[in-house]
Order: C-alpha cells, then sequence, then structure tokens
C-alpha cells in the first residue's frame, strides 16, 4: 500500500480519540498530539 504523507487529513469531529479527546486529556484544545497513526495518512 503507498501512503500519501504530503496529503493534510482533517480528523477532527469524525469519533477519533487522538483529535476529538485534546481538552479532556490535556486540559487545552491547542496542541499537536505527537503520536502518528495508520489512519493519519490515506491509503491511496
Amino acid at each position: 500500500m503507498n501512503y500519501n504523507f504530503d496529503q493534510e487529513i482533517n480528523r477532527m469531529k469524525t469519533a477519533c480519540e487522538k483529535w476529538d479527546d485534546l481538552e479532556t486529556r490535556f486540559g487545552v484544545k491547542d496542541v499537536l498530539p505527537m503520536w502518528v497513526a495508520d489512519m493519519d495518512f490515506t491509503g491511496k
């Protein structure tokens, strides 16, 4: 499978714990989670 690492994908408000749970987990909304998962990239 090929991945496009340059394409940005907005996962906010898609029931993605990584992005939708930032304020609960870290106490602020303006942080960048530094872990990377395969669903952060398209499989195209």
